[in-house]
């Protein structure tokens, strides 16, 4: 378990500098695909360098050097009780990790299987493509992978249901969902490390950017799609999991 704890303290510092160059280099640039990509090169070389074993060999002989100090004699009882304290420390961040790593499984697997219970209470349909599950809960218009969600009455008297099917398949399109898990994985062993939680923010809002600018490009004028997303902005929003419409800011 100490190797695993040392790889977990490796991973996540190498995951706070690749976001911390994230933020300071990149982060406002529009070179969405490009930001995509190192976000999720950033997870998956923060979990995998760690594993890399890394010999150093040293070429010059070590020379001794002799170093006088005052002896100190140490009982086996003061040995025994300093061991004991450090063991006693130990084990309980050691139990700490795993309740919260078995807390965040139990939430990612309870939303995956949320999505599989509305999918299979409510209506689907065939519509542009997509599959359309029409909710009768005021959520904000929601994707997960190829599924749209959408309220039953938007998807009835909304004029702007084109857009908000064109944003949705960009997601679908470009595996958005896809990032999503890998990070959503990578939280259950790091749910410690603030910087995954930043990450997943960072990767949310982009996906967003990315549907935006591809639904702008697709011939939408600018400032319907900017009413579109403010009439969006108040919906509630179903899961982290999911690409909803009205997290970009």
């Amino acid at each position: 378990m100490s190797k695993f704890l040392h790889y977990l303290f490796e991973s996540s510092l190498l995951l706070a500098v690749l976001y911390c160059f994230y933020w300071l280099i990149m982060r406002k640039d529009t070179f969405f695909r490009l930001n995509r990509f190192y976000l999720l090169f950033s997870v998956l070389v923060s979990e995998l360098v760690p594993l890399v074993p890394v010999n150093i060999s040293v070429s010059q002989p070590i020379i001794p050097v002799l170093d006088y100090v005052q002896k100190v004699m140490v009982t086996p009882v003061e040995i025994r009780q300093v061991s004991g304290s450090d063991l006693h420390y130990y084990e309980i961040i050691t139990w700490l990790y795993i309740a919260g790593t078995l807390f965040f499984l139990a939430v990612f697997l309870f939303r995956i299987i949320n999505f599989l219970r509305v999918v299979r209470n409510h209506t689907l349909i065939r519509k542009e493509g997509l599959n359309v599950v029409l909710m009768k809960s005021a959520y904000a218009p929601f994707s997960f992978f190829n599924i749209v969600f959408i309220n039953e009455d938007l998807y009835n008297s909304h004029d702007d249901l084109s857009a908000i099917l064109s944003h949705e398949r960009i997601h679908a399109s470009q595996f958005h969902t896809i990032d999503i898990l890998i990070i959503e994985a990578c939280k259950i062993f790091q749910w410690f490390n603030p910087f995954i939680w930043f990450l997943e923010r960072s990767m949310k809002n982009n996906h967003e950017f990315i549907a935006d600018q591809s639904v702008i490009s697709g011939g939408v004028e600018k400032s319907a799609y900017q009413e579109l997303l403010f009439s969006q902005v108040t919906g509630m929003k179903f899961s982290s999991l999911a690409n909803n419409l009205n997290h970009s800011p």
